[in-house]
């Protein structure tokens, strides 16, 4: 079967979503293809669009805020005229796969367009919402995190409370490890500190701050593609800046505490591996409503400003009984295998539906 995965280059955690289900796919022996129809049409547009974003998400975040609470129809039909051409080719596919809301709206209003009713689609989310732009017709079903006490909005389509992608457990990959292989001291505490690749995190502030805590502690900062370092030094704390790297599962699992900006991915793979966490300026949209989800969970504290997250980082160092407690509510939002349930259901959905044929009538019931 040839399965197409739509995805976009806003924020990297929407891809590694892509990579992980191209991957299981593959596993599988299917044909999977990654394809981001917004970027192979003008890449120029796309660069000017993405700096557009993270500009509307610094100075003017109630708009965001207001935009992610809209379908925006007409903005969708716009984009999927203008993108004619490529969605048509992203369509070409036995099975799409979406993972950023904005692509699942586009995807549907490009099969609408084109008569594709035949052609399975389906939206897998990356954050800890559920998006109204998603709910477009012709999206036939929704892969999403459990949300008790919050009814999705997609009508009558399936919904499937399975969680969010994540890639299986690495082999063990200790402390006493990362600090041997780095030369570190394995006595001190080890903090992440992870702000993304959008450019937005407040690197050097947070930095400042975490220099002022009392108890000398190994604080390493992700910087994503940011190039960034660290412009502060101290003589109590050992300071390490890293660009990106596909490491950072052994990071996080060696990590005594990660410090991030409430990424979906990032979170979910915080939970994976039981990872206490502090939630410091998150985007606005999608990453309040992550950290709305995993505070209200207790399985995270939000740190409303650059002060709180020193006391709360300083509370975590001093007590291995609130560390624990924060590790067994992770524990709680795991969802191990869910990569691989998403593929099963939308392989059998897909095959139930008569994709590989393109003449059976589409079947959108969850499978028994």
């Amino acid at each position: 079967m040839r399965i197409h995965i739509w995805t976009a280059s806003y924020g990297y955690g929407h891809i590694k979503a892509a990579l992980l289900l191209q991957q299981e796919l593959q596993a599988r022996n299917h044909e999977a293809v990654i394809c981001r129809p917004l970027e192979n049409k003008s890449p120029l547009l796309h660069k000017w669009s993405s700096r557009g974003y993270r500009g509307v998400l610094r100075w003017f975040p109630a708009v965001w805020r207001k935009c992610c609470r809209r379908r925006l129809s007409a903005f969708i039909s716009v984009v999927a005229d203008h993108y004619q051409e490529s969605i048509q080719q992203a369509l070409n596919a036995d099975l799409v796969l979406s993972v950023h809301p904005l692509l699942s709206a586009v995807a549907a209003e490009g099969k609408k367009k084109n008569k594709k009713p035949f052609l399975p689609l389906y939206h897998i989310a990356t954050d800890y919402w559920d998006p109204p732009i998603t709910h477009h017709p012709e999206v036939d079903g929704y892969f999403l995190p459990a949300l008790p006490g919050q009814a999705p909005s997609s009508g009558t389509k399936p919904v499937f409370p399975f969680g969010l992608p994540v890639e299986p457990k690495n082999k063990p990959y200790t402390k006493k490890e990362c600090c041997l292989e780095h030369g570190w001291d394995q006595a001190k505490p080890l903090l992440l500190v992870c702000g993304g690749g959008d450019g937005n995190f407040p690197f050097q502030k947070k930095l400042a701050e975490l220099c002022s805590l009392p108890a000398p502690a190994t604080i390493v900062f992700m910087t994503g593609t940011k190039k960034w370092s660290a412009k502060q030094r101290s003589a109590r704390h050992h300071v390490i800046t890293l660009p990106f790297t596909e490491r950072f599962t052994d990071y996080l699992q060696a990590a005594d505490i990660l410090i991030t900006k409430g990424g979906g991915m990032t979170l979910t793979e915080a939970a994976l591996y039981e990872t206490p966490t502090i939630i410091v300026s998150p985007l606005p949209g999608q990453e309040e409503r992550n950290t709305a989800y995993f505070i209200k969970h207790h399985a995270a504290y939000a740190a409303f400003s650059s002060r709180s997250m020193r006391q709360e980082t300083n509370l975590f160092m001093q007590s291995p009984f609130e560390r624990e407690k924060m590790k067994r509510r992770l524990r709680r939002l795991q969802a191990p295998d869910s990569t691989a349930r998403i593929i099963d259901t939308a392989l059998r959905l897909a095959a139930k539906s008569g994709a590989s044929t393109q003449g059976k009538q589409h079947i959108t019931e969850p499978p028994t």
